[in-house]
């Protein structure tokens, strides 16, 4: 399964096999773009359903730590307060973006207004999803001399502490090639952090560039730095951002999203009877 991930061919041929099969009464899709993907492989648009796809979103809201964050990720990854960081929460793969923000990083620091710059807080590195892109990954920092300015946990971090690892960063970016949805995205705009985006398929349905977060375009990695100088130099209002993701990310709602699906349930079983 880890090869079809790799692969987006894989991927895509995996997707026309079970269209093909027909053996489905209902297709539950998460995004606009897996609906437009489902059809141009053939699937029958009167089989199809459409709801918003959420994160689970409940272990960030429902922390019962008594730590603050700035303890709790100094618990986990000390070097992260070090200095201001940027989070990049994506598993490791060419098509996430990684070293597009590495090359972004450099270019930042060498234009940042922040003092002492930016750390690059990369969470997918402590367990590589694609260890010979991760190598790759490293390659380009050593070539960078970004060393020091990468953060990488020395394990997995939980997702009822990953929550506070966001809240203390900087921002959010998301470089990714494409995305399904984007749910890293969602949960940063549901925390209230400063996000960035790529400009493509999947992340346009969750990030609108100036009101809800900023995009750039995808494997740029100037386009990528500029927009987070944009916010380095305080040339946006984070405050009116962060107040219309928050709004935003409302319509991705896990209760909505379980109300749909037992409605599709009962549409099916209503017709087999």
């Amino acid at each position: 399964m880890r090869d079809i991930f790799l692969n987006h061919l894989l991927d895509v041929q995996l997707g026309r096999f079970v269209i093909e099969q027909d053996a489905y009464d209902k297709m539950i899709l998460g995004s606009k773009y897996y609906v437009a993907a489902a059809q141009s492989l053939g699937a029958n648009p009167d089989k199809i359903r459409f709801s918003c796809l959420p994160p689970d979103i409940q272990p960030f809201l429902s922390n019962n730590s008594v730590k603050t964050d700035k303890a709790i990720v100094g618990e986990i990854s000390p070097k992260a307060l070090e200095r201001p960081y940027i989070i990049l929460p994506s598993r490791i793969t060419a098509q996430k973006g990684i070293i597009e923000a590495v090359r972004a990083l450099d270019i930042v620091n060498r234009k940042s207004t922040q003092r002492d710059g930016y750390n690059l807080l990369l969470t997918g590195m402590a367990c590589p999803f694609d260890q010979k892109y991760a190598d790759r990954v490293w390659d380009e920092i050593r070539v960078l001399n970004l060393q020091d300015r990468i953060i990488v946990p020395a394990s997995r971090i939980k997702r009822e502490h990953l929550a506070s690892f966001y809240r203390e960063s900087k921002m959010v970016i998301i470089p990714s090639w494409y995305e399904g949805l984007g749910l890293s995205a969602i949960e940063a705009q549901v925390l209230g952090v400063v996000l960035a985006a790529s400009d493509t398929v999947g992340l346009n349905e969750v990030v609108r560039d100036g009101f809800n977060g900023l995009t750039f375009s995808p494997r740029d990695s100037k386009s990528l730095a500029d927009c987070i100088l944009r916010i380095d130099q305080g040339e946006v209002d984070i405050d009116e951002l962060t107040r219309n993701a928050k709004l935003s990310a409302k319509r991705f709602s896990i209760d909505r999203h379980l109300a749909d699906i037992e409605a599709c349930y009962r549409e099916v079983l209503a017709n087999k009877r």
